[in-house]
């Protein structure tokens, strides 16, 4: 009966933590807080020439958003939207970088290039596909390489080599959520879909002034 009453007493008092965790949040429109913030796996990708890792996204805050240099509308549209959220927002913006998930196609040349044309202050981060996925898994990016045969869609298996006659051909679809990193490295919030200039300013201010 004893051990019965201390686990329900730590039970409880874990509870109680995690409420007064929660009620310390400043309500938001339409972020997520990922509360603890959680430690990314460990990775290493490149930024130009530089390594680019875990130690990189420490003392400021940072955006994620995946996806690729070819990519014909999510992409282009996604980087719009933060290139107008970086002319708008009052406090300092927070370093933007886009991760591809297309390592056998996106160099760094093209992904400096394709970062730069809608703002020169977002940061194109590519490497090996195996350490691209060690953080798209991890924050639960979806995407998928695709090519149309015959009027049909053929989905290219995640870990399979795509035909030569395809590697210039292939789409990805994918999924558009945008990720927020902490001073300390950690995912702290994530904006899923639909982006709203507003609404995503306001949430970011929010979350960035009330930071500890």
């Amino acid at each position: 009966m004893k051990k019965i009453y201390i686990f329900s007493s730590l039970i409880v008092a874990v509870i109680i933590s995690a409420v007064i965790l929660m009620s310390k949040l400043p309500s938001l429109e339409v972020a997520r807080f990922v509360s603890p913030a959680k430690d990314l796996p460990k990775f290493q990708l490149q930024q130009n020439d530089k390594p680019f890792n875990n130690q990189s996204l420490k003392n400021k805050w940072s955006i994620m958003f995946f996806g690729y240099a070819r990519c014909p509308d999510v992409c282009p549209t996604e980087l719009m939207f933060l290139n107008n959220i970086s002319e708008n927002i009052k406090i300092k913006m927070p370093d933007v970088y886009f991760v591809s998930v297309d390592a056998s196609r996106d160099t760094p040349d093209m992904l400096n290039k394709f970062t730069a044309y809608f703002n020169k202050n977002f940061i194109g981060i590519g490497g090996k596909q195996t350490e691209s996925d060690k953080l798209s898994s991890f924050m639960n990016v979806i995407y998928e390489r695709v090519y149309h045969k015959d009027g049909k869609q053929v989905i290219i298996k995640k870990n399979a080599t795509v035909p030569d006659e395809l590697k210039d051909s292939y789409l990805i679809n994918h999924s558009a959520d945008i990720y927020l990193i902490n001073p300390e490295g950690k995912l702290h919030a994530v904006f899923p879909l639909p982006h709203k200039l507003d609404s995503f300013i306001s949430d970011i201010t929010r979350v960035v002034n009330n930071y500890k």
